[in-house]
């Protein structure tokens, strides 16, 4: 059984203030490896503008959405089904570079599996990871805090 480990933290947004309370959270070393996901960000906003057949094929239909018309969740601000596909894409590159870190740990060491669990204890015996307060600002928003 592995030790109790920090969560795996997904933020699908890019924006900059979401952006800053990640970092205090990885500066507080609660969210060791966060994953920041933005598809619409990731693209370059003259390639959605080429002509249909131009377009590279993964930003081709890419105003499309993957359920029929009326579905729910079809707002604008909803990922559509192209950018959901690219997401896909830039997190299993993410978990790929994470494999091959691993794959390197293994390769250098035989007693790999030991050696990351004394680590881990000793870690836990420092310094019990709890999360932190939540940080809220609110002062953009006109709420009390």
């Amino acid at each position: 059984m592995m030790p109790k480990s920090p969560p795996l933290f997904m933020l699908l947004d890019k924006k900059r203030p979401r952006l800053d309370l990640l970092q205090k959270y990885v500066d507080l070393g609660v969210l060791p490896d966060p994953v920041a996901l933005g598809g619409r960000d990731a693209v370059d906003k003259k390639l959605l503008e080429l002509p249909e057949n131009d377009k590279p094929p993964g930003l081709q239909q890419w105003n499309e959405w993957g359920a029929p018309k009326g579905a729910p969740g079809q707002s604008p601000w909803h990922p559509k089904k192209k950018e959901h596909e690219l997401m896909g894409w830039m997190l299993a590159m993410h978990m790929l570079d994470a494999v091959d870190v691993a794959l390197d740990k293994m390769q250098q060491n035989a007693d790999w599996r030991n050696t990351i669990l004394e680590q881990e204890r000793r870690r836990l015996e420092v310094k019990e990871r709890i999360l932190p307060k939540p940080i809220t600002d609110v002062s953009n928003t006109g709420a009390a805090s």
